[in-house]
């Protein structure tokens, strides 16, 4: 019995030790059974040594567009050809435009075929075809071809200013001028030559022959330069400054097609309903019909209230809209 209890003793002891040994130094697996896996190696650039930024466009005349204006019927300035439009800043643009007048294009009439059109209107109301001249003499002009129209088209400059860099209403400043005409805004023209032809008179000469209205005011008179021509106009300002207010943008470099809205009015001063007189300057000298000197002609005193209304008129209203195609 004391011999079987001490082999059981050594064979456990035997079993604990070994157990210790194994935790103290465990058997590594060998290089055949596990594969060891290498980092992997990354190729990395080189950092730039500066970063360029990008360049900010300064608009500085550096982008182009043309544009068509179109006019709207009731306050046009006339018939709009072309406009230019470049940046200066993002803040301010320059256009530089030119229309035609209306007297340019509008079609002509015979006194008779006018005094006709009139008549439709105004049942009993005619214009006289036959006129009294100087020295007592009248001619018939009821077959003598009149145009009239605005002249008030021609050059324009304007400048647009604009509250902030991405915004569209701007303000507008600038003048119209007409180089052809420069004091005219609205005239009549009548071509005599015929008619002072059959009366008798010398073709290139026909300067002398004069209009007066008024026989105890011996300047108050008009008459055509020698080849015939009679004009009678509104004179204004030559250069008519302009004041306004729009929305968009002619020019944005985003964008190749913008649209803009313009209104405002450009000022003539003080019109006055003027003629021309030829009988003693080949140029031409200006005769004013003021209100105070036509009502006090007899055959003129109707128009005296309507040049008095006329006279208080210092600005003309305009309005217009733009379709601009980025050039540049």
């Amino acid at each position: 019995m004391k011999k079987t209890f001490a082999l059981f003793l050594a064979l456990t002891a035997f079993a604990f030790i070994s157990a210790k040994a194994q935790e103290i130094d465990p058997v590594e697996p060998s290089q055949d059974s596990v594969i060891v896996a290498e980092p992997a190696t990354v190729m990395e650039e080189p950092l730039p040594l500066y970063t360029e930024a990008p360049k900010e466009d300064k608009q500085i005349f550096n982008h182009i567009a043309a544009g068509i204006p179109i006019d709207f019927p009731i306050l046009p300035d006339g018939i709009g050809i072309i406009e230019v439009a470049t940046t200066c800043t993002p803040f301010l643009q320059f256009r530089l435009g030119y229309s035609l007048s209306l007297l340019d294009v509008m079609p002509g009439f015979t006194v008779n075929e006018l005094s006709g059109i009139i008549s439709q209107f105004s049942p009993g109301t005619t214009i006289p075809s036959t006129v009294e001249i100087n020295d007592g003499k009248s001619i018939n002009i009821g077959d003598s071809k009149f145009d009239f129209g605005t002249n008030i088209g021609g050059l324009k400059f304007l400048m647009d200013v604009f509250p902030g860099k991405r915004t569209g209403f701007h303000f507008t400043f600038g003048a119209f001028f007409n180089p052809g005409n420069l004091d005219n805004i609205f005239e009549i023209n009548a071509d005599l030559a015929t008619a002072l032809k059959d009366a008798g008179f010398t073709p290139g000469k026909y300067n002398e022959v004069y209009f007066g209205f008024n026989d105890d005011d011996p300047k108050f008179r008009i008459s055509p330069n020698k080849d015939g021509k009679l004009t009678v106009g509104i004179k204004a300002w030559p250069v008519r400054p302009y004041v306004g207010i729009g929305f968009g943008r002619a020019v944005r470099p985003d964008k190749r097609v913008c649209v803009t809205f313009d209104m405002g009015a450009f000022f003539w001063g003080t019109p006055v309903l003027v003629g021309y007189d030829y009988s003693i300057d080949p140029n031409g000298t200006a005769v004013g019909f003021s209100p105070e000197r036509v009502s006090k002609s007899q055959d003129l005193q109707g128009l005296a209230q309507p040049l008095e209304i006329l006279g208080k008129i210092p600005a003309y209203p305009v309005m217009k809209l733009n379709i601009f195609i980025r050039i540049i």
